[in-house]
């Protein structure tokens, strides 16, 4: 919006000036006048997102088939957020995605494909190209693996047998096995172990095992093994009653809400610590106490869970923070204001009377999560300023040990994913583990668990950096797994490494055969599809002998 005024004319006459004069005036005025609605106007526009984000790191692509190539890389950041990420194949965009993974299936076997992934934003702002990566799918291979030998069965309990065979070789690679019961199909491992559980007492029961690659080419039957149960009728080495934890953690977990159904053994509570500790040093545990009356009268257990990521804002204010790519603004996990705020909740938590019973004695509460302070779990994607490996140690434990001091006769687990820092051989991530490991033992301090809630029919992909942390470990501790999203609704959960025809059976049996894993955490949708109901009560009979 512009105005201008006319140049005056010479006019001879005092009147014709006069008039010249006042219009002038007059044009001066609406001047000045647009020219004040022109600058409103460029205060009330809002400034545009220009800034492109940061272009994605850590990108690696690997074969998974013949026909098939799954990329993975970090998160990339921005000024506002990042929409999601374009994936480049030779140059060209192939797709975009919002998660920091993507599988490009229909390939052509025995040939090499190079990647590029770029971030983008809302305001369509993307950044640059990452570096380039390769990976060349499988060769079409028609040749079956060697029959698995030395196979061996061993009846651990009146309604268990073990088994252990000798691994195989492929001239590709070895894919997994197949695991027959009486000569009927029964499982399908990647490791050369696995625990056949749920069986009948005082019964002989034959093996076999054949081993199968990528391509799908399978071996013979391995030579039989027999194993017969004992004559106890009792129920494995499932934990005891009162406060103590016993056994191992077991069943069926409900996530947030209270499930009646036969096969639901419990239901696991989130509470967040900015939401029961408002105002410095008062704590509102009813939720917890609500869901604790809720589960005993259905004879369920109880997993709690405090989201101590979520920190309360007058914490924050005197606390050491940084901007998590996916927690967003958190404390840092070595803080020791939060620490000792952290160790105060922890003891109000434990202390907590239900019903005249301290929770940290009460009998219908079985697992609780050591959850680390700023974190939550040992995971970090991008570490902050100031950060070492020494002061990420020092904080885990200390928020570890405020757990179990707390928490003596329950089950304690941590979640245990990864620390990007590149520390390698051995990674942080292992470090802290072993060192987890070695102080609570089972013998002078109680034992931990670990825990990932990344479970589908397939994830944690097998031999990946996620699944290898605790599959190392699997047998000195339990895994613990909850489902990565609903298997009712997988479309909504695009993120999760989701297998052709995925189901709970699937993710029941890949977690318990490959990871040992008697607990697990089921969303609600799914609990409540009666599509599944046979599926969960198989695997709630199958676990039984492991309940309290």
């Amino acid at each position: 919006m512009k105005f201008s005024c006319p140049h005056a004319l010479n006019r001879p006459h005092a009147l014709e000036r006069r008039r010249t004069a006042s219009a002038g005036l007059l044009c001066l005025g609406l001047v000045l006048g647009a020219a004040q609605i022109e600058s409103a106007h460029a205060a009330w526009r809002p400034s545009r997102d220009t800034s492109a984000p940061s272009v994605p790191g850590g990108v690696s692509a690997t074969a998974a088939s013949t026909s098939a190539i799954n990329l993975a890389w970090t998160a990339a950041t921005d000024n506002v957020g990042v929409k999601g990420y374009k994936i480049y194949r030779g140059g060209s965009q192939i797709a975009t995605v919002t998660g920091t993974s993507f599988s490009n299936t229909g390939l052509t076997s025995g040939k090499s494909y190079s990647y590029t992934v770029a971030a983008y934003d809302a305001a369509g702002n993307s950044s640059k190209q990452s570096s380039s990566v390769s990976a060349t799918t499988s060769s079409a291979d028609t040749t079956a693996p060697t029959v698995p030998g030395g196979l061996a069965a061993t009846a651990v309990s009146s309604s268990a047998v073990s088994l252990s065979w000798n691994a195989s070789t492929d001239a590709v690679g070895v894919q997994g096995y197949t695991v027959y019961r009486n000569g009927v199909e029964l499982a399908s491992v990647a490791g050369t172990t696995f625990s056949d559980s749920g069986l009948s007492p005082n019964t002989t029961y034959q093996y076999t095992v054949s081993a199968y690659d990528a391509a799908g080419n399978r071996s013979a039957q391995s030579a039989s093994a027999s194993a017969t149960t004992g004559n106890s009728g009792g129920g494995g080495d499932g934990g005891g009653g009162g406060g103590s934890a016993g056994g191992v953690p077991a069943g069926i977990y409900s996530i947030d809400t209270v499930v009646d159904k036969p096969f639901v053994d419990g239901v696991l509570i989130r509470i967040f610590w900015k939401q029961i500790e408002k105002t410095e040093g008062k704590y509102d545990f009813s939720k917890v106490a609500s869901v604790i009356k809720q589960a005993q009268a259905l004879g369920q257990g109880v997993s709690i869970a405090t989201i101590v990521v979520a920190a309360p804002s007058w914490l924050m204010d005197k606390t050491e923070t940084y901007t998590d790519p996916q927690s967003g603004l958190v404390t840092v996990p070595w803080d020791t204001t939060m620490l000792t705020a952290l160790e105060k909740l922890i003891t109000a938590l434990s202390n907590y009377q239900v019903d005249g019973i301290a929770i940290k004695d009460h009998p219908t509460v079985r697992q609780v999560d050591a959850a680390i302070g700023g974190i939550q779990s040992i995971r970090m994607v991008q570490p902050p300023s100031g950060y070492t490996a020494e002061k990420l140690e020092d904080g885990v434990l200390r928020s570890v040990r405020a757990w179990v001091n707390a928490f003596p006769n329950k089950h304690l687990y941590a979640g245990l994913f990864g620390i990007s820092d590149g520390t390698n051989k051995p990674s942080t991530t292992e470090k802290i583990r072993d060192d987890l490991m070695a102080e609570f033992d089972g013998v002078s301090k109680p034992k931990l668990n670990f825990f990932q809630e990344v479970l589908t029919g397939m994830a944690p992909t097998l031999n990946s950096p996620l699944a290898t942390i605790v599959s190392d470990v699997r047998s000195e501790t339990s895994i613990m797994y909850q489902a990565c999203g609903e298997w009712k609704n997988q479309s909504a959960w695009s993120w999760c490494y989701w297998a052709n025809n995925d189901s709970p059976d699937a993710g029941f049996s890949f977690a318990y055969n490959n990871f040992n894993t008697t607990y697990f955490e089921i969303y609600q949708t799914d609990l409540m599809n009666d599509a599944y109901a046979s599926q969960f009560q198989k695997w709630h009979d199958t676990l039984k002998p492991y309940l309290p």
